[in-house]
């Protein structure tokens, strides 16, 4: 009978330790402050050797991809391409099939620290908000960064929509931005984390009889 009754003691509290975990969990996720899920967020695209980013900006396709903890990155458009290897960052306009060279110091300024972007916790001041089970997570860039925002668009707020899971973390359903612009339309935006970069990503060869202008000397 006394095995019985532990038997019964432990089953009882085995349930109420589950019911508990099941009750308190969806609390300890709606207590993160937007801080807090700022960062969650940032883990999410720090986890390989660089991050991509892709958004179409009035029709037209844009991508950034950027090597994590260095200078080196890659813009194209439909107009340009903007390369920096970390030490050299080149500019090919296409339409004039020219391109200009110099020191990543003296021009690259703002977009050697393209990474900065995906900082989400530091460079940028968050507000969440929760409706049933989905998440909005508003983020308003910084002036560290808004440098940089610029170039690549003037995107002035981004907001990610996610839902949060118990084992795999958090779940992106939708990311939207906000041009400085209000004729600009930013849409289609993606980011992910790229566990292994293509080296050739950061080089450039000019094609045949492209005008180039070297500003390095």
């Amino acid at each position: 009978m006394k095995e019985k009754m532990k038997f019964i003691n432990f089953y009882i509290g085995h349930s109420l330790i589950v019911f508990f975990a099941f009750i308190l969990f969806p609390l300890a996720v709606s207590a993160q402050t937007a801080d807090e899920m700022a960062k969650e967020l940032e883990n999410l695209y720090s986890r390989g050797e660089g991050t991509a980013l892709s958004f179409t900006l009035d029709g037209e396709k844009n991508s950034l991809t950027f090597a994590n903890g260095s200078a080196k990155f890659r813009i194209e458009n439909p107009t340009d391409l903007i390369i920096s290897d970390g030490t050299t960052i080149l500019h090919y306009t296409k339409s004039k099939k020219e391109v200009v060279i110099d020191k990543a110091e003296s021009k690259g300024g703002s977009l050697s620290n393209v990474q900065e972007l995906i900082k989400f916790s530091l460079n940028y001041s968050s507000v969440l908000t929760k409706k049933k089970n989905m998440y909005e997570l508003e983020l308003t860039p910084s002036k560290n960064i808004s440098k940089i925002l610029e170039s690549i668009g003037g995107i002035s707020l981004l907001k990610f929509r996610f839902t949060k899971l118990s084992k795999s973390g958090i779940a992106i359903n939708k990311i939207t931005a906000r041009s400085l612009k209000g004729d600009i339309a930013v849409g289609n935006i993606k980011i992910k984390s790229v566990k292994k970069l293509d080296r050739s990503l950061f080089t450039f060869a000019a094609p045949a009889g492209a005008k180039t202008i070297d500003l390095r000397d």
